[in-house]
């Protein structure tokens, strides 16, 4: 069974441990060690640390420390097991090292005075013994008593009991001494992932060259170096762990590798495996390729959202740009077909006589399996407008607000190209259309869509009548 042992551990300062007398008792075992490091990301700032601990034990109990854990760690999740070992108390100590911590953990002890040899005006150390750690710090020379700086106390060096940096402390019992592999596992924050794609569309806007980039972040004060890295699609439910301090701002590499990542479907959610091992430095997130596709097909909409059903105050809209969507079928058949993690998709434009390429908009993407439609929302068409307004409405009904109107959207192309334009509208319960210059398409209780063709440098109208009685 693990439990924690607080008590056997006393902080120091901001959160420096020293370990207790108690433990000093068992065998000492100090690991910063790692091999068959895995790890294994998740989009929620959230990570899965697995590794190998080989270390050297005696028969009996040991006082472990294993250096090299995230200081973002959530303790609570640790797994620490090895055959022929039984760890039977555990507890994570973390913190930076301080002045105060190293005074109070060589109190009684020796250290040296720095001074300035008046004469030669050269530094000295005089050995000394510190009696006190308070301001001023106290300390023995020669039989006298002096009142010193603290800056001025020079230490012999950590000694073996104070931490310096975030550890892992455990007894393990082993049956047997002599070396040991120790399996260690735990969830931490400060690890992530994140998807991107760029889009580069061909100068006929039919088609694009694909890449999904994942940027894989390291926040911790840890370095994960020779790490297979896995990378998890999908949202887990946790439990919120303690607040933790805040990291640095990451450095951002870019590391190229040719491998296509496939998806793979594990319990409800997607797993990519990439290939190789990767160094994951301490705040720096790293930028690799997932895959690369390209002669994806893609359909370019010109989509007008809400011209259809004017609130009944308004008797027209002012002109408006169409929404420019480009949609792209996630099959095999139009050069995809794989799961897609959520994230921000880019698209580059390719200018007319290979000069070059235009940033032509991104936005984000939500999870895509394979088989299923996405659309990317550019921004809005110059060239492609429409106007709105309503040409009929009569009151059937004060008393259950029935009524009967009449629209009319004018729709105009300043393209040397004719268009497509889908024209999407939404109509309350109870509706019902009566006449229409163009069959509508219904998409839901309430949703209805035209697709209307409009000519270059000219205009398609519109004009529709419907009765609703709620």
């Amino acid at each position: 069974m693990i439990r924690t042992f607080s008590a056997l551990v006393a902080p120091l300062a901001i959160g420096v441990f020293v370990v207790s007398s108690a433990l000093a008792q068992d065998a000492a075992v100090r690991t910063t060690e790692r091999k068959d490091l895995s790890v294994t990301l998740y989009q929620q700032d959230l990570g899965l640390v697995s590794e190998t601990r080989p270390v050297d034990l005696a028969a009996g109990v040991n006082q472990l420390t294993l250096e090299n854990v995230s200081d973002q760690i959530q303790p609570e999740t640790v797994l620490l097991r090895g055959a022929g070992t039984q760890v039977t108390d555990q507890v994570y100590a973390y913190g930076l090292l301080s002045q105060q911590a190293l005074l109070q953990t060589h109190l009684g002890g020796e250290v040296w005075w720095r001074q300035i040899n008046p004469q030669t005006g050269e530094k000295q150390l005089t050995e000394a013994t510190l009696l006190a750690a308070g301001a001023p710090v106290l300390i023995e020379v020669d039989g006298r008593i002096e009142s010193v700086d603290a800056a001025d106390v020079v230490f012999p060096g950590l000694g073996d009991q104070l931490l310096s940096q975030p550890a892992l402390l455990a007894r393990v019992s082993a049956d047997q001494a002599g070396a040991h592999d120790l399996s260690l596992q735990y969830l931490s924050s400060g690890l992530g992932w994140r998807a991107d794609y760029v889009a580069e569309l061909s100068e006929a806007g039919n088609k694009m060259n694909l890449t999904a980039l994942v940027s894989l972040r390291n926040d911790t004060r840890v370095d994960f170096n020779d790490a297979a890295i896995r990378l998890v699609a999908g949202n887990v439910s946790q439990v919120q762990p303690a607040p933790l301090p805040q990291a640095a701002a990451p450095v951002m590499r870019a590391e190229m590798m040719a491998a296509d990542v496939g998806g793979q479907s594990v319990s409800d959610r997607y797993l990519y495996t990439l290939p190789g091992r990767y160094d994951l430095a301490s705040r720096e997130t790293k930028q690799v390729p997932l895959f690369v596709g390209g002669d994806v097909a893609v359909e370019r909409i010109y989509r007008f959202d809400g011209l259809v059903n004017l609130p009944q105050r308004y008797q027209e809209s002012q002109a408006r740009q169409a929404s420019l969507v480009l949609s792209i079928d996630n099959s095999e058949a139009a050069g995809l077909g794989r799961p897609l993690p959520a994230g921000n998709f880019r698209v580059y434009e390719a200018l007319p006589e290979a000069a070059g390429q235009l940033f032509a908009g991104a936005s984000p993407i939500g999870h895509t399996p394979e088989g299923e439609t996405f659309e990317v929302v550019l921004g809005q068409a110059f060239d492609v407008t429409a106007e709105a307004k309503r040409t009929h409405f009569e009151r059937l009904s004060n008393e259950t607000g029935a009524y009967e109107a009449a629209e009319e959207v004018v729709l105009k192309n300043a393209k040397p190209e004719p268009v497509t334009v889908e024209v999407v509208g939404y109509l309350p319960q109870g509706w019902k259309m009566l006449s229409e210059s163009a069959p509508h398409e219904k998409r839901s209780a309430s949703k209805l869509v035209w697709q209307l063709e409009v000519p270059a440098g000219g205009e398609t109208k519109l004009d529709y009548r419907f009765r609703v009685r709620p």
